[in-house]
């Protein structure tokens, strides 16, 4: 976002990653603590049968909606609203920027003779561009939605207890998969819509596994970006012929 929006800013250092990523653990760690202090094992009386339960047993069902009212909108609504606002901004900024070598008085006028005037290699860079934050933004909002959809319905849905240790046992398990499965859609987003993400990603797997000879899936992959240089008028002067294939 800084990058894209803000070219002007200084750019992230060592010292503020360092800071960045000690931030973020801070504040994990502060909001999942009550969690380590009410989760515990249980037995619990039920139809005659004794069920061991391990869970959130919180002091009082206030204390509990609250925390969870909490971890919803300072995990999900806050986050999803966040990546919304500015991946909108860094689309807007990508879509609206004038082509490579255009003029000033060229890149004046309405949106209209901006849209009209972009090359057609450009114009389908920048709508991939707006596909992927589009598509970054869905992801988070689909993969992470059933989770705290159980987590609501358990607080505040009146659930009953046959209802939630099926519940425990059938739908969280799902919902957690779904959930930390964004993890990985999001690199395989990035890759499907960004060229230079894929090939430095081929490049650092190639490095890291010592290996020369290329897949066949990275030979696709480095045809469908000659295929972009193409249209983008930045096409590699290594012939396609050369690629080796396992």
């Amino acid at each position: 976002y800084v990058v894209i929006v803000h070219p002007q800013k200084q750019g992230l250092t060592k010292k503020k990653a360092l800071l960045v990523i000690l931030g973020v653990w801070i504040a994990s760690a502060a909001i999942m603590a009550p969690q380590a202090v009410v989760s515990y094992e249980k037995e619990v009386l039920y139809e005659n049968h004794t069920f061991h339960i391990c869970g959130e047993f919180w002091p009082s069902s206030t204390s509990r909606q609250s925390y969870t009212a909490a971890l919803f909108s300072l995990c999900y609504i806050i986050p999803l609203v966040a990546i919304s606002l500015l991946y909108s901004k860094i689309a807007t900024k990508v879509w609206f920027k004038p082509p490579p070598g255009a003029a000033d008085g060229n890149s004046r006028g309405t949106s209209g003779e901006k849209a009209s005037s972009v090359p057609v290699g450009v114009a389908a860079c920048r709508m991939r561009v707006v596909r992927m934050v589009i598509a970054l933004v869905v992801v988070f909002a689909t993969t992470w939605m059933p989770l705290y959809i159980c987590w609501l319905l358990e607080d505040f849905g009146n659930l009953s207890l046959r209802q939630q240790i099926n519940l425990h046992h059938y739908v969280y398990p799902t919902a957690h998969l779904v959930a930390y499965a964004n993890s990985f859609i999001n690199p395989l987003v990035y890759g499907f819509f960004t060229t230079n993400f894929r090939q430095h990603f081929n490049q650092t797997f190639r490095k890291a596994t010592g290996s020369r000879p290329m897949s066949l899936a990275t030979t696709m992959i480095r045809r469908h970006k000659a295929m972009d240089d193409v249209q983008t008028g930045t096409a590699h002067s290594t012939p396609m012929t050369s690629l080796k294939v396992n």
